[in-house]
């Protein structure tokens, strides 16, 4: 419908052709068309013309994110546990995860830090809680609270430094039945 087309191109700021809008209850999503194809471009020189031509159909990806992220009120979470002298998530000291985070915000999720000081319990509304290369031990009381969220159905990454120790933690990584070996794929050079 042109009128509807227009209605939305004005209440969207779309400025663009090849945009699909995925429009949930409470949230709009605008996917455009490089991040669904690969096109070449072609050659406009005159002496080897070669017309454009579709590479590569990555459309699933991003239709799916944009469908799961208009789908519910609001974003499930993505928390990454912060303290224990590893990286952060806004590209503090240590590895850096900005990419991971910025990774997982496409996808459709809200990224947030988890600090589990004290007996805190992970909030309700974290769908998984990322534990990226930790320095120092997150003890007993912070791996129990992730021993409570997992139990209650929720996610849990491990990114862990094959050299990194933890009494706490691997007794759980083990109780889950995963072996943890401690190898390394790659190794940067000094």
């Amino acid at each position: 419908d042109r009128l509807e087309t227009e209605s939305l191109l004005r209440e969207q700021n779309i400025a663009r052709y090849n945009v699909v809008l995925a429009r949930g209850p409470s949230r709009t999503v605008q996917i455009y068309l490089e991040e669904m194809v690969t096109i070449d471009r072609g050659l406009a020189d005159p002496e080897r013309l070669a017309p454009s031509a579709l590479r590569e159909l990555h459309a699933e990806a991003p239709l799916t994110s944009a469908l799961l992220t208009v789908a519910a009120e609001t974003s499930p979470e993505v928390a990454f546990l912060k303290g224990f002298g590893g990286p952060r998530v806004d590209g503090g000291a240590g590895v850096d995860v900005t990419r991971f985070a910025a990774a997982v915000r496409g996808q459709g999720l809200d990224v947030v830090s988890l600090d589990l000081a004290g007996d805190a319990d992970v909030p309700e509304d974290v769908a998984v809680v990322a534990v990226c290369g930790p320095l120092r031990s997150p003890g007993g009381p912070v791996t129990d609270a992730l021993r409570r969220f997992h139990q209650r159905g929720g996610g849990v990454l491990l990114a862990l430094d094959p050299e990194f120790g933890s009494v706490a933690l691997d007794a759980w990584i083990e109780e889950l039945g995963l072996v943890r070996e401690r190898a390394f794929i790659a190794r940067r050079a000094q």
